[in-house]
């Protein structure tokens, strides 16, 4: 398995993506009038993202067969299991639940993907 490399892709893809979130941040509390400006700067951590997708999807292209099966189920299951998860907790705010800001999502689904992996990974040992 080719990991090495994806290691290093995906590391300063997000490294980046850490980098541009706290710039534009920071920007932004110092108070930038124009919107066009403020849409510009709320956005940029997208450019970095891309390249995290990116590096997720050459990897996936790398690996070998069996690791690729292992990994799309994996994906799989997280999409199930997060898009059962988001919908159940918004049938939750229905009824008073506190609202959750839609940057919930992506890391629920980073870490139902990495316990899904862990999960079809043993499965086909």
């Amino acid at each position: 398995m080719k990991t090495r490399p994806y290691l290093i892709e995906f590391s300063l893809a997000i490294l980046a993506y850490a980098v541009v979130t706290a710039v534009s941040l920071k920007l932004l509390r110092g108070g930038v009038d124009s919107p066009v400006w403020q849409a510009l700067l709320t956005l940029s951590p997208l450019l970095p993202l891309i390249a995290v997708c990116i590096s997720v999807l050459r990897h996936i292209r790398r690996i070998d067969e069996m690791q690729r099966l292992i990994t799309f189920e994996a994906l799989a299951i997280a999409f199930a299991s997060t898009a059962v998860t988001t919908m159940g907790y918004g049938f939750l705010e229905n009824i008073g639940w506190l609202r959750l800001s839609m940057f919930v999502v992506l890391p629920l689904m980073a870490a139902l993907t990495g316990l899904s992996l862990l999960l079809t990974t043993w499965r086909y040992k």
